[in-house]
């Protein structure tokens, strides 16, 4: 037991330091560029949705978005009414790891070669353009591979009586996964993460559906604690972007999970 632990300790860094590396790599992919881009985005409504989903997807998180807008807003580069459509779509945006990661399956053997691939072009290109595309590619393989990693380690551990137990689909337990979730979602920073990591409960059998989508819903409340309390120190129209992302958040969240209790009732 003790060795699975470690293995799933192992999977989960890999796959926390993975993400970090694809958000970090695409941020300097795009920081000299990134407010000219958001301020055109914002111009009209389509290229405001893109613009959002596109934002989501680097960042793996709405919440960023939202900051970023609110210091477009507040230096006057573009108004409040433009900025709104583009933090709601970064919520879209957020779900492309996830696709990606419920998509591959189990292809581990393919992942290790693309971490190789890209591992080896990381370390010959010098261009820092071009060494930023690698990485971010490097940190995609190392988030899916340390995603398996962690699914092996786990995959044992839910013959345990203690995780058997929380298999039970009752209000409470459902409960614990809404709170489980959202404190993931503040501790990975990352929507994204939380719900990879329900996909990978689900498919070892640790997580019904009922606990699966309590602990996504729980990722959204997570979410808007994390915004609100990031946001403290703003104020006038930046400290109103952020609480539509907080409300956003929030009400999903507690909104969908609300439902889905009076739905099991």
């Amino acid at each position: 037991m003790v060795s699975n632990i470690a293995v799933a300790l192992v999977g989960l860094s890999l796959f926390l330091s993975g993400m970090k590396m694809v958000s970090s790599s695409m941020k300097q992919m795009a920081s000299r560029q990134m407010r000219q881009m958001f301020a055109q985005w914002a111009g009209n409504p389509v290229g405001g949705f893109i613009g959002g989903v596109f934002s989501g997807a680097i960042f793996q998180s709405g919440s960023n978005t939202a900051f970023i807008m609110s210091s477009l807003v507040a230096s006057g580069f573009i108004p409040i009414r433009n900025a709104l459509p583009v933090i709601a779509a970064a919520n879209i945006g957020t779900a492309a790891l996830v696709f990606l990661v419920a998509v591959i399956g189990d292809i581990k053997l393919i992942v290790m070669f693309f971490l190789a691939v890209a591992g080896i072009f990381n370390g010959l290109v010098k261009r820092d353009h071009w060494q930023h595309g690698m990485k971010a590619l490097f940190g995609i393989g190392l988030l899916l591979y340390g995603f398996q990693t962690l699914q092996g380690g786990v995959k044992p551990l839910t013959q345990l009586e203690i995780l058997n137990n929380f298999l039970a689909n009752d209000i409470e337990i459902f409960l614990k996964a809404f709170i489980f979730g959202a404190i993931m979602r503040i501790i990975t920073f990352s929507s994204s993460a939380v719900t990879m990591l329900v996909i990978m409960f689900t498919e070892i059998g640790m997580f019904g559906f009922g606990q699966a989508i309590s602990m996504v819903y729980g990722g959204c409340v997570g979410a808007a604690i994390a915004t609100y309390v990031l946001a403290g120190q703003l104020k006038g129209i930046a400290r109103q972007i952020s609480s539509f992302q907080t409300l956003f958040e929030l009400s999903a969240g507690i909104g969908l999970y609300s439902l889905f209790i009076l739905a099991t009732l």
